[in-house]
């Protein structure tokens, strides 16, 4: 039986360019993690943290996985340029809407980005410290 791991060796390609696409995707239907411009109820806020921080986790797993020799920084900069493509994305299919206009502020960006990064970055150090 093959197992899983010799499977993901051989599709190496395909399961970096998984990862990537599901780092956009969680930060296209994610964003905002929670915002701060307009209140929203509690269960859907809670339901959204969860689901972008189960997510984070599970990207820096996989982040360490298939890159485990890079460097801090460049786990950083996929981080950082999966989100801003996930919210460009989330713009682009709001765009015209009223919501972008109180989705889209300065404060929602950043929190959103830098929690992102964070719980992917610090998932990627728990299981550097595994290994």
């Amino acid at each position: 039986m093959d197992r899983p791991e010799n499977r993901i060796q051989k599709h190496r390609r395909a399961m970096c360019v998984f990862v990537f696409v599901f780092m956009v995707f969680i930060n296209c239907c994610g964003f905002p993690l929670y915002n701060l411009s307009r209140k929203w109820p509690l269960t859907i806020i809670a339901v959204n943290l969860y689901a972008v921080l189960v997510s984070a986790v599970i990207t820096g797993q996989m982040l360490r996985r298939f890159f485990g020799k890079a460097g801090v920084w460049f786990v950083v900069l996929v981080t950082v340029v999966c989100s801003c493509m996930g919210l460009a994305c989330r713009f682009l299919l709001e765009y015209g809407e009223v919501s972008n206009t109180y989705n889209f502020t300065v404060p929602n960006t950043v929190l959103h980005v830098a929690v992102f990064s964070a719980a992917v970055l610090s998932s990627w150090f728990v299981r550097k410290k595994r290994e």
